[in-house]
């Protein structure tokens, strides 16, 4: 269910791929082994990850660039040599795909591109200096929704497992999908009860884990770029607002999957009689199926209460509202979009990308609102 419960917070929160999964009834030679999860491969193909899957002649010019599925891994050393790396600020990576980490030209590729966004990430400004920012080749979108996921869910395990990806044509590694809550959702005694943690998120805590480098990365963007607050407060307002990311709603889809799984689970502690045990991290040991629901939907209510808090909440968000008095007095040149005072660049679906004065970073081509005080214009980048 914890599982089931995640995938649908990243389906609100409108993550490209999120796995499709349902619980099912395993039944081997006459012999039934219980209730169990059947779920998408995390895997390149259409459907799933769905970029371009690499061949092995891909070692040159725009093929070269992609597609890439990475997973930034705490057991990644485990892996056979050669299809993993440790990035310069010693972050693990296994190299999911293309397979057996690619050829030397592919493997090479992937492991200096991410060294690249580290490096931007780590040591620049943020933009502010003029040099090239960490976004312009890394989709804080994607990180942010995933980072949502892991703090709604209350998972623990975050950044001990984090996938990525990099498809041809596209200078943007994203995060994603998201994947493993078995400790969510308050099923992890190191940071059992998490509405304790109220006064920060959940992945600064020491008690949760990361692979090496990951709490100093995911702090460098949730914590010391001053932009992300305002991103997190927007898609995290834009989801509760308009795609049914309430305590309500949640709550809810809870007690829909309690029903299905219900006559299933009856079977399952018959077969595995461990609804009273200790099993690996569980805090508690709550008695009975209706005390353990009952367990993630009162967690469900109280963390939407502390995230509104932490996430500054608007509940009038609803996307960009589009004054009616023009903006005039822009410029264009080379991809970047210049006033003559303060304002802020939106995409049309309503990701601010900018916000200051001067100019803009070079911009990707595409269509962008341009808005200072009451006054906004459409500009088109080409």
């Amino acid at each position: 269910m914890r599982n089931l419960l995640a995938f649908e917070i990243a389906r609100r929160l409108e993550m490209p791929f999120v796995a499709w999964a349902r619980p099912v009834d395993v039944i081997l030679n006459g012999e039934y082994k219980g209730c169990y999860q059947l779920c998408d491969q995390m895997e390149v193909n259409p459907g799933r990850v769905d970029i371009t899957e690499m061949e092995t002649t891909d070692t040159e010019g725009e093929a070269l660039g992609g597609g890439y599925f990475i997973e930034v891994d705490a057991y990644a050393y485990d892996e056979p040599e050669g299809e993993f790396f440790i990035s310069q600020y010693g972050i693990p990576v296994t190299i999911k795909s293309p397979d057996d980490g690619g050829t030397p030209e592919q493997h090479n590729y992937i492991r200096n591109y991410f060294n690249r966004m580290e490096d931007l990430v780590f040591r620049y400004c943020f933009g502010r200096d003029g040099r090239e920012d960490y976004r312009d080749i890394f989709d804080v979108e994607s990180f942010i929704k995933h980072f949502i996921v892991g703090e709604l869910s209350g998972n623990t395990d975050t950044y001990w497992s984090t996938y990525m990806y990099k498809d041809r044509n596209d200078p943007a590694l994203h995060t994603g999908p998201v994947w493993d809550f078995d400790l969510a959702f308050d099923n992890d005694i190191r940071t059992y009860p998490i509405h304790n943690t109220a006064g920060d998120f959940l992945y600064r805590f020491r008690q949760a884990s990361a692979a090496n480098g990951m709490h100093d990365f995911a702090n460098r963007i949730i914590i010391d770029d001053e932009r992300t607050a305002s991103d997190i407060s927007r898609i995290w307002s834009r989801a509760r607002n308009e795609h049914e990311l309430t305590a309500g709603s949640m709550m809810a889809y809870t007690d829909s999957l309690a029903r299905e799984l219900d006559a299933s689970q009856q079977l399952n502690f018959l077969r595995w009689p461990i609804m009273n045990e200790w099993v690996h991290q569980n805090p508690q040991i709550w008695g009975s199926y209706a005390a353990e629901v009952n367990n993630v939907k009162s967690y469900l209510t109280q963390r939407f209460n502390d995230l509104d808090k932490l996430m500054r909440y608007d509940p009038e968000y609803s996307g960009v509202t589009l004054p009616v008095a023009p903006l005039s007095g822009i410029m264009l040149r080379n991809g970047c979009i210049t006033y003559g005072g303060d304002f802020e660049v939106y995409t049309p679906d309503g990701r601010q990308v900018f916000s200051g004065s001067g100019s803009t970073p070079t911009l990707q081509r595409g269509i962008y609102i341009v808005r200072s005080g009451k006054a906004i214009a459409k500009v088109a980048v080409r």
